[in-house]
């Protein structure tokens, strides 16, 4: 969410070959109007706790939601990032 990251990332449209395609996430559409990002951009909404806990434990544990031993880290971790 920080123009000079997404300016040190990106740089110039003419760094990228014709025909790529630079996925952008962001919650601040100010940013991508600031850099000239035009639509296509998809607005998807926000998960759940309980969504982002299910998602944080099938990359992690590989499994629906955290065994008991890892729940209260894993929901720190989750509410940490969101």
């Amino acid at each position: 969410d920080n123009l000079r990251q997404l300016v040190h990332l990106v740089g110039k449209h003419d760094w990228f070959g014709q025909g790529s395609r630079i996925l952008i996430t962001t919650r601040d559409r100010h940013l991508l109007d600031a850099h000239g990002v035009d639509k296509p951009y998809h607005e998807i909404e926000e998960l759940s706790s309980k969504e982002a806990l299910q998602l944080f434990s099938l990359y992690t544990f590989k499994q629906n939601f955290p065994q008991e031993d890892y729940k209260d880290l894993s929901d720190r971790i989750v509410k940490y990032a969101t």
